[in-house]
Formats: C-alpha cells, structure tokens, sequence
C-alpha cells in the first residue's frame, strides 16, 4: 500500500479527541479514562489509556498518528500498554513499536524493538521472528540457530548463516 493511501486510512481509522470530566477535573485527548482519582488521555491518536485499581496507565507511541493504535494487556493484576504484548503470570510486557515483538516463555516475557525509521509503515516491514536456544533470545530476520548460539539480521530482508562454527549476519 503506498504511504499516502497508509497515512489516510491511519487518519480515518483513530478516533478523535475527546474530554473526561471526573473527579473534579477534565481533561482533553486520546482514549481517555478516570480510576482512583486519576484522569488522564493519551496524547496522540495512536495511544491508549487503561482503568486499573490503582489508577490509569497510558502509553504514547512515538510516532504519534503514524502508527496503529496500541492496546494493553492486564495479567494477575499487573497492565501493561504497547504493542504485540504477551504475559506470564504477572510478567506483562509490551513492545515500544508496530515493529517490535514480544514472546512469553520458561514464566517470563521478552521484549524487542528495532531500531527502524516510525515513518516506514509497519504494514511495509517484513514480519520480524524471536528464537531462542539453551537460555540464549535473538529476534529480528532471518535468525539463525547453532550449537546453542542464537542471532538475527536486525535489517529487515537480512540473513544468518552459520560460518565456521560462528553465526554471521548480512546487515547486523
């Protein structure tokens, strides 16, 4: 999808700002919510905030509109808010980015984000993988696993190989 196309459908899918009033306050923005005396609104379009018992969680994309809108997951009590976000019991976590992944094993989350332009559309970036061997976490393209070793190319399209008992990536 050409960017423009990408940037208008972005535009008319997020929803407008809107005000809370509670707790004697009001306040003005993005998927706003009121808890144990908290009023708050994410900032950008892209963002998202979530009730809890203790008070209101946001999370703001940096990005802004360009992105797609994040979403939180609540797990045992603990929330957390971004992307692709997994838990294990109470571990909650959540990607920084469209672009990023998390995975949940052996009781505890994992997290990774590439270091790609917020610009680059995330529907034009090549799904990213985790792997993981004898304890070792690699994510990004075209990872390789050897002899215990895990890597990733952190550049989308990238490839590992192995090279003489070593993993050696295109790109990173």
């Amino acid at each position: 999808m050409p960017a423009a196309l990408y940037l208008a459908a972005l535009l008319l899918s997020h929803p407008l700002p809107t005000c809370l009033s509670a707790y004697g306050q009001t306040v003005c923005g993005f998927s706003c919510a009121a808890s144990a005396g908290q009023v708050r609104c994410a900032a950008t379009p892209a963002g998202i905030c979530h009730s809890t018992a203790e008070g209101v969680v946001c999370f703001d994309p940096e990005g802004g509109w360009r992105l797609p809108r994040a979403s939180c997951l609540v797990s045992a009590g603990v929330t957390a808010c971004g992307y692709g976000c997994q838990a294990v019991g109470g571990d909650v976590k959540c990607a920084q980015t469209p672009y990023g992944l998390c995975i949940a094993d052996f009781g505890r989350v994992d997290c990774w984000d590439p270091m790609l332009p917020l610009e680059q559309p995330p529907a034009e970036v090549p799904p990213a993988e985790c792997v993981r061997d004898y304890g070792s976490l690699a994510c990004g393209w075209g990872c390789a696993v050897e002899l215990g070793q895990v890597r990733c190319s952190q550049v989308p399209g990238g490839r590992c190989r192995a090279d003489l008992g070593r993993l050696v990536c295109d790109g990173g």
